[in-house]
C-alpha cells in the first residue's frame, strides 16, 4: 500500500506541475483520480470541480466527482453528477454504472436495475467488477438482477473506473 501511494505521490506531483504551467481540466481531472485512488476524496473533489470550471462539458470529471461523493456517502450529490454526466454523454456506461450503485445504497430497486440495464447497454462490460461490488449488494439477490446478468454475454474483465 504504501508504495502504491508514493506512486501516486509522483503522478501527483507531476499533474501539479503540468497544471502550474498549462492549467488544463484533464490534467486536473488526473491528479483527482490520483487523490481518489490515495482515499482523498475532499481533494479530489476540489480537483475535479477545478476540471468542471475550466471545461464545464468534461463528463469524465462530473462522473468522477460523483464516486468521491458517492465515498462520502453523498448520494444525493453522486447522483446529480452522474446525471450531468449522462446530460453530456448520454452513453456513458460508468456513469450509468455508478448511478445503479447509488440507487442501490438509497434502496431504489427500480432505478438501481435500469441504471444498471443502461450500464450494460451502453458497453459496461466488467462483469468481475459487477460481481464482487458490494455496492450491489442491494439487487443481487433479485431475479430481475440474476435475468439481467443471465441475458448479457460474459467477457473477458475489463478495466472500469476512472478516466
Amino acid at each position: 500500500m504504501e508504495e502504491s501511494h508514493n506512486v501516486y505521490d509522483q503522478l501527483i506531483a507531476d499533474y501539479t506541475a503540468q497544471i502550474e504551467q498549462n492549467p488544463t481540466a484533464e490534467s486536473y481531472n488526473k491528479r483527482g483520480v490520483c487523490h481518489y485512488n490515495k482515499g482523498d476524496y475532499d481533494t479530489a473533489i476540489a480537483d475535479f470541480t477545478k476540471a468542471i470550471e475550466v471545461q464545464g462539458d468534461f463528463a469524465n470529471a462530473y462522473d468522477n466527482r460523483g464516486a468521491c461523493y458517492h465515498k462520502q456517502e453523498l448520494y444525493e450529490q453522486a447522483i446529480a453528477d452522474c446525471n450531468k454526466a449522462l446530460q453530456l454523454n448520454p452513453n456513458y456506461a460508468n456513469a450509468y454504472y455508478n448511478l445503479a450503485c447509488n440507487y442501490c445504497m438509497q434502496k431504489d430497486k427500480a432505478k438501481a436495475l435500469e441504471c444498471l440495464e443502461n450500464a450494460l447497454e451502453n458497453g459496461f462490460k466488467d462483469f468481475d467488477h459487477l460481481e464482487l461490488d458490494d455496492d450491489l449488494n442491494f439487487i443481487r439477490e433479485d431475479q430481475e438482477f440474476k435475468n439481467l446478468m443471465d441475458s448479457y454475454e460474459k467477457e473477458p474483465l475489463e478495466s472500469i473506473g476512472m478516466f
